[in-house]
């Protein structure tokens, strides 16, 4: 079959092959909104729900500048080339559609650039929302502390370079850019989280203020400012988004279309945003399964500690039992009975009366078990211990403090344990890796060591908890001395 390139141009042959393409002139549209960080959940979610709204209701507001300040050399060498198009196939267990969404419109690689180009990007008048998506390190957040880490190098540099140099942490490109644009007359924009975060509006606000006070001391007037004028709306996504594999290229192809970018997602779909915002925003409210809410947070919980810590649960065992996709390890009755168990140990830390808790983690359930999605466990695996903080140790606070059961969560804390002492560093790609495999490599030997663990990546409130210490002393004991298939029963 003959392939043609995905590009503008080529979008009337690609309609007439049946795939659906932007309805609308991208030319037309004005550049309001820039996103940081071009990966695939972005382009499956925020840019899926703007593609679709645009062409709904031909609103000619609002487009994505994709900006790009981390080294992404596949999306730097092809993206651009082929007009910032790409397809998106989204799969049930059944069936699938392909598409072409265009609400990205323009795109900036920054990722290795010192002229400053990410921040000219943003002080554009035009520019309304700053949305990112950079994964939940890329914010430079001590888990421990919940504050801006003030020594981490690239924050250092942000601190001191700002014009001759790009910043480069999106908490110093956006601390900088506020100030430039205040300074130069510039309305203020949004900021607009949308990673995987408790509270992620309130939590990014904390520490673009902290960022600005060691950036310009003094400056009361700025504190201000971002205090009372630039809207950080909590928000939650949700939309399982497995990396892009030859497999999907290749399906892409069998239409006749070469996409080097393609992405491939579950059907469903979801977004909450806390309705807060500093210059207008899209009619989202129109798309399904958006809801613009006063609170975000009860919604938020629900799926960091069901979904988000599900996948956190079945990883380990999964990757300790050598099984590779989620859908498989979900059909080892073991593992899902764990994972089950996990979610039901954690209700009573969930909002109460929000929805209906077990029509939710059947939901859950169902979409991990997706043949058509067949996500990656080592994608799961990926920035463990940044995820485990988030995801865990919320519900499990909760737990331990009012006299819950937390027996099960503790055994995900030993599953991970035991994954960093046992599963090779190829499999879990993480920034603190070579700390943590030391830590749980000596409670293989020691498990009287744990509260080194707990110290490094919990905090002091956990160490101190004489009841929980015990407990996870002898769940890391039996972790390292049971079956695998033994300690997982629940």
């Amino acid at each position: 079959m003959k392939v043609m390139e995905l590009s503008e141009a080529n979008l009337g042959k690609i309609s007439n092959l049946g795939i659906q393409t932007p309805k609308y002139t991208r030319n037309d549209l004005k550049r309001s909104i820039v996103h940081i960080g071009l990966g695939n959940f972005h382009r499956a979610h925020q840019a899926c729900y703007l593609n679709d709204l645009i062409n709904q209701t031909d609103c000619k507001e609002w487009s994505i500048t994709g900006l790009e300040i981390r080294p992404n050399p596949l999306m730097e060498n092809s993206f651009a080339k082929q007009d910032c198009l790409y397809t998106l196939t989204e799969r049930s267990s059944t069936e699938s559609k392909t598409r072409v969404i265009g609400s990205i419109v323009d795109y900036v690689y920054a990722g290795d650039d010192d002229s400053g180009l990410a921040l000219k990007t943003l002080m554009s008048e035009e520019v309304k929302i700053v949305s990112l998506t950079v994964t939940e390190k890329g914010y430079n957040q001590d888990k421990r502390t919940g504050k801006l880490d003030l020594t981490h190098p690239e924050i250092v540099h942000d601190l001191r370079h700002h014009i001759r140099n790009s910043p480069k942490t999106a908490v110093g490109l956006i601390s900088w850019a506020i100030k430039l644009r205040k300074e130069a007359g510039i309305p203020e924009f949004t900021v607009m989280c949308c990673d995987n975060l408790s509270e992620n509006g309130e939590m990014l606000k904390s520490l673009v203020l902290q960022f600005v006070e060691k950036m310009d001391p003094g400056n009361v007037e700025l504190i201000e400012f971002i205090e009372e004028k630039v809207c950080f709306p909590n928000t939650m996504v949700d939309r399982i988004t497995p990396a892009t594999s030859n497999a999907t290229r290749d399906h892409v192809k069998s239409f006749g279309i070469c996409d080097e970018v393609p992405v491939m997602s579950e059907d469903f779909i979801q977004w909450v945003i806390e309705d807060k915002f500093s210059r207008g925003r899209p009619n989202w409210g129109i798309l399904e399964n958006v809801s613009l809410v006063k609170d975000v947070v009860p919604y938020e919980l629900i799926k960091l500690r069901i979904l988000n810590a599900g996948h956190f649960a079945l990883s380990y065992p999964a990757a300790l039992l050598n099984i590779k996709k989620v859908d498989d390890a979900m059909n080892v009755e073991l593992l899902s009975n764990f994972v089950a168990s996990y979610m039901t140990s954690v209700e009573p830390s969930l909002p109460k009366d929000l929805l209906n808790v077990q029509d939710y983690k059947t939901t859950v359930v169902k979409r991990f078990k997706n043949p058509a999605i067949s996500d990656q466990i080592e994608r799961l695996l990926m920035d463990g211990s940044a995820k485990f903080n988030e995801y865990i140790c919320g519900a499990l606070e909760f737990l331990v403090e009012h006299e819950y059961d937390y027996s099960v969560p503790v055994k995900v804390i030993a599953l991970m344990i035991k994954g960093y002492s046992d599963i090779v560093e190829m499999t879990i790609k993480d920034d603190r890796y070579d700390e943590l495999v030391g830590v749980c490599k000596l409670l293989k030997a020691d498990s009287s060591k744990v509260g080194s663990f707990v110290e490094v990546t919990m905090g002091e409130k956990f160490l101190r908890n004489a009841g929980f210490m015990k407990l996870l002393e002898e769940t890391v004991v039996a972790v390292f001395s049971e079956e695998l298939e033994v300690f997982l029963k629940c």
